[in-house]
């Protein structure tokens, strides 16, 4: 990557995001100040259908990892895969102290478990809340918050120049199942010490309907449970201990056990007790154990809320699950939210859970569901709060980021610019400052490997799923050139089977079998030449034809 990003002065905070801004997850911003920076949250986000073949992508690190001796730390406000998910894979790349309190970290920890580092090894620094980090020019706190996670904060970061108030994720619940809520004190006290900048959680700004608490969707599940005559599968983030500790209680008060379905969610449960938020008492059972109890005593918890093929419930609704089997009558809840981008996936297992005669339950039918993102009034809530000089909007698809932005102006707030992917601006007490945009390349998890959203063999697939792919096979006489056979499979394209597509198959073979004939000798000889020409002849059939640019690959043997 050619360009460099400037080494931060005294003028200013730096405010760069990497991810987060414009879409839903990838979330990873740099703040530098006075020739240092700090990094906050580097997570993941689901790929859309223009990546065929790939579900994560995340942000790229090369901006940073040509700093990464001026990097302070990487500061982890909680443990959701779109704030940690990317975490162990560019790591190698900022080389930095990682720092998180005891739930997130140990999330992390079996992460990076999962990755072998070569010479140093990641650092994991334990933090508690509201207990200051000092990192050279930088005084980082946390600030609990309630979210849909153990541990979630806010961070005022204090610098040379002012404060910057980075809200995380979070919302205003006054019963959260965790205890763990938003005080407004503490945020007022911020507002009277004086905030430079407010960096916002756009998820929800756009929703004027006041969410309910999690303690009402405890008694929604209970109310659900109570009704339904046979097996109960229920679907989540795994994430949301909360939402697990509330159907466990709704589950017990029903007569019911509860059985973890999904790698992610025992994992969850391990950190969970390893951290003192669910107790010895709390028992879970296998889903091999689920399926020797009568169906009316079961509540299964599957992992794969957001369609993933390979989660539980997508191979539920295939009826592919080894150990889990669902029939006519029972219930399935969905008690999430759905991502953007997410929603045809969620429907097919749906439509094939209605196929069995399954009973769909959401948010739409019950209290299943409450998000754990601030809606408008609790944005508006947070800015009475802290009266902040500047507001950022973040963490949102540009309506949501925009909506964040218009109430903003509402409140009278001096200075708000909606930032995107790669814009780095200079905040100052008296505003806030375009500075350049720098042009960034998702990651993408490929094959079990870290690759560029743009690599070959991902633009390849994407080529072939809109215009499908030609494979020629061209043997010829390795002495004077002759051609001795030449074959055509037009993938997507031509199907052999069909007269007319057979036809244009042999039509087809036979342009490029002459293409390859006109060639001089020297040129039959040379695979690179005698490939280029039955390539271009092939591709200008197809465009001439039918208007499309498949991908065309083609081979030469000389025998």
């Amino acid at each position: 990557m050619s360009e460099q990003l400037p080494v931060p002065d005294k003028k200013g905070v730096l405010f760069l995001p990497l991810g987060g801004c414009g879409q839903f997850g990838a979330n990873f911003t740099l703040y530098g100040c006075n020739g240092s920076w700090i990094a906050v949250d580097c997570g993941m986000a689901f790929a859309d259908e223009q990546l065929p073949g790939v579900d994560i992508i995340m942000p790229d690190a090369t901006l940073i990892a040509e700093q990464r001796d001026r990097l302070k730390g990487l500061i982890i406000t909680h443990g959701h895969e779109d704030h940690i998910g990317a975490v162990a894979w560019l790591w190698p790349q900022l080389k930095c102290p990682i720092y998180a309190t005891p739930f997130t970290a140990a999330l992390l920890r079996r992460k990076l478990e999962e990755h072998h580092f070569k010479g140093e090894q990641p650092k994991i620094i334990v933090v508690d809340a509201g207990k200051p980090i000092e990192m050279a020019e930088w005084k980082v706190t946390y600030i609990p918050v309630a979210h849909s996670i153990p541990e979630s904060h806010a961070l005022s970061i204090e610098t040379p120049v002012g404060r910057i108030v980075h809200t995380g994720d979070w919302c205003i619940d006054e019963e959260p199942v965790l205890g763990i809520k938003t005080e407004a004190a503490t945020f007022r006290a911020l507002g009277d010490a004086g905030v430079m900048a407010y960096v916002g959680d756009s998820t929800n700004a756009d929703v004027r309907k006041k969410h309910h608490s999690e303690a009402d969707v405890e008694k929604g599940l209970t109310e659900v449970f109570k009704t339904a005559p046979r097996k109960i599968g229920i679907t989540m983030f795994a994430s949301n201990v909360g939402r697990i500790i509330s159907i466990h209680r709704a589950a017990r008060a029903c007569g019911r056990q509860v059985a973890l379905v999904g790698r992610s969610l025992n994992t969850m449960v391990e950190c969970a007790r390893e951290t003192g938020y669910i107790d010895d008492g709390m028992r879970f059972i296998s889903a091999d154990d689920a399926a020797d109890m009568p169906d009316h005593k079961v509540v299964l918890i599957l992992t794969g809320s957001q369609g993933e093929t390979r989660a539980a419930l997508s191979r539920v609704a295939r009826s592919m699950h080894p150990a889990v089997k669902m029939k006519q009558d029972d219930v399935v809840i969905f008690s999430s939210r759905t991502i953007p981008g997410n929603e045809a996936e969620i429907n097919d297992i749906k439509n094939n859970l209605l196929l069995m005669g399954i009973k769909i339950v959401t948010d739409r039918d019950a209290c299943v569901h409450v998000s754990g993102h601030p809606v408008r009034d609790d944005v508006a809530q947070m800015m009475d709060w802290l009266r902040p000089t500047t507001a950022i909007p973040v963490h949102g698809e540009r309506t949501q980021m925009e909506a964040h932005a218009s109430l903003a102006r509402e409140k009278q707030i001096a200075n708000v610019h909606i930032p995107a992917n790669g814009e780095m601006l200079r905040i100052t007490p008296e505003g806030v400052e375009p500075v350049r945009h720098y042009m960034l390349n998702f990651k993408a998890i490929d094959l079990g490997r870290l690759v560029a959203a743009d690599s070959m063999p991902i633009l390849e697939r994407r080529k072939m799923s809109f215009n499908g792919a030609v494979f020629i096979s061209v043997t010829a006489d390795r002495q004077d050139g002759d051609l001795l056979d030449l074959q055509v499979s037009a993938i997507g394209l031509l199907d052999p089977e069909s007269k007319g597509d057979a036809d244009k198959l042999a039509e087809l073979e036979d342009l490029l079998a002459d293409k390859f004939e006109r060639l001089s000798k020297p040129e039959r000889l040379s695979e690179e030449a005698g490939v280029e020409a039955v390539r271009a002849a092939a591709r200008k059939f197809f465009r001439d034809r039918y208007d499309i640019k498949p991908l065309v690959s083609a081979h030469i043997a000389l025998v």
